[in-house]
């Protein structure tokens, strides 16, 4: 048990102020002398002096109740405690917790139920595949056939994606995609039998096929086996021959 120096009164072992003068009871805190009372004694004690574990009137009740709770620091203080053992706040004016209650224990707080957020629906969606574009004329399908007009006639054209054009030879019984022989190609005019070729790629295409007098697009003889791009209304030298080309 602690002694309040100052008012005697007998205190807690853990209590840091005197449950009744309020006194820190801390060893270093210095001790006020008792004080002097020339009061006269009646059976042995001062008049006019209250008794030491008296309580101050106007104070909390000495005894009953449950336990006082400090309002400065919280602390839980026995009943009838007058000042905080803890903080030595002045506890006379606090009220007591109800017997039988959850002392000290903080009180539960059930949590705000929150809804789970609702996810949102989405359809799914079809992949979207573009149609294909289509390439006209085709690469690999012979167009409608070119015209080549040659002595102001114009001259037979098959649909293939390869034309050879030359001159026929009832000898040995060739005879030329594109024959020139009715518009003067003959071998005198310097008309190969197999003189050029037009290719399809997506437009016509002209090589010379290494023919003896050659083939002329644009006033330039043509490299042998290499393919030109035609433009249409374009003239062909084929020997001495001159011939017009059309797209259709």
């Amino acid at each position: 048990m602690k002694q309040c120096p100052v008012c005697k009164n007998n205190n807690e072992d853990a209590a840091m102020f005197c449950d009744n003068c309020g006194s820190p009871l801390g060893g270093s805190a210095p001790v006020a002398p008792p004080p002097v009372n020339n009061m006269p004694q009646v059976g042995g004690m001062p008049m006019g002096q209250p008794a030491s574990n008296a309580a101050p009137m106007g104070g909390a009740p000495a005894a009953g109740g449950g336990n006082i709770t400090c309002p400065q620091c919280g602390t839980s203080n026995i009943a009838g405690t007058l000042y905080c053992d803890n903080c030595g706040s002045d506890l006379r004016g606090a009220s007591a917790a109800p017997m039988g209650g959850n002392m000290g224990q903080p009180q539960y707080t059930p949590p705000v139920y929150t809804p789970p957020a609702q996810p949102v629906y989405t359809p799914p969606q079809p992949a979207y595949t573009p149609p294909a574009q289509s390439q006209y004329p085709p690469v690999n399908v012979a167009p409608t056939p070119p015209r080549i007009m040659a002595g102001g006639q114009s001259l037979m054209v098959p649909q293939k994606n390869e034309i050879i054009i030359g001159r026929s030879d009832a000898a040995s019984g060739w005879t030329a995609d594109v024959d020139l022989t009715p518009a003067g190609g003959t071998a005198d005019q310097g008309v190969s039998r197999r003189h050029a070729k037009l290719t399809w790629q997506g437009q016509w295409m002209l090589e010379d096929m290494d023919s003896v007098n050659g083939t002329y697009l644009r006033g330039q003889k043509l490299v042998p086996m290499q393919k030109n791009a035609l433009n249409n209304g374009e003239g062909i030298q084929i020997g001495r021959i001159q011939i017009t080309f059309y797209q259709s």
